[in-house]
């Protein structure tokens, strides 16, 4: 049956694809890409542990120098629900939701403890603001996904007085043979709390037994 009529909020309540699908192409991948790097991904979260993945924030510029070939439209469709190239770690999805959350902060998160030999560097805040109205679309979709009977999040929410939380879910394909049948997946949260002035943020991922 689908998902009828939405708009913003309801498809980030509800993931549905089809509407990000639409709104890529019409963005392009260079804008969805510049905002990505904005937000923290494709480069080391600053936390200063050498083992980090910087993981990959695609445009056309990459895959040509990947690749030595063009870009295509369906990779763009791809991008814009964090599949295809694009590749992340936990760590850096609590990034992009804590500059999403706050307006536009580029928090750069710190280890509280320090294993031996590794420097805790400080925190270092850069503002750089988003438009508040869009801001308040993203909150609006976090908290209905969890919050909202029709959100995806919506049988994982925590019923806790001033600590009510909103989120994002998400599912990532992992190959583990030739061919869609041999694919597993990884399920994923992203979440803030208390959703009128966020101060915690967590990122979840569950991987499915190979």
């Amino acid at each position: 049956e689908g998902h009828g009529s939405l708009d913003v909020i309801g498809a980030l309540a509800e993931s549905c694809d089809v509407y990000f699908y639409s709104l890529a192409r019409d963005l392009g991948i260079e804008r969805i890409a510049e905002m990505g790097r904005r937000l923290g991904l494709g480069a080391p979260s600053g936390t200063g542990l050498e083992e980090e993945y910087k993981g990959l924030m695609p445009d056309k510029a990459w895959k040509r120098r990947k690749y030595d070939k063009s870009w295509l439209p369906g990779e763009t469709v791809n991008a814009s629900i964090g599949q295809g190239y694009t590749l992340t770690t936990p760590m850096q999805l609590a990034v992009m939701t804590a500059r999403l959350v706050n307006g536009g902060t580029q928090v750069t998160p710190r280890l509280i403890r320090a294993r031996s030999g590794v420097a805790v560097p400080e925190p270092s805040f850069t503002r750089r603001p988003f438009n508040p109205e869009h801001i308040a679309l993203v909150l609006a979709g976090m908290n209905n996904c969890v919050n909202d009977p029709h959100g995806t999040a919506y049988g994982s929410r925590i019923w806790d007085e001033g600590l009510a939380m909103g989120g994002k879910s998400g599912t990532a394909h992992k190959q583990v043979g030739k061919g869609y049948a041999s694919n597993k997946y990884r399920a994923w949260f992203t979440g803030m709390a208390p959703i009128e002035a966020p101060r915690i943020i967590v990122a979840v991922m569950i991987d499915e037994p190979s």
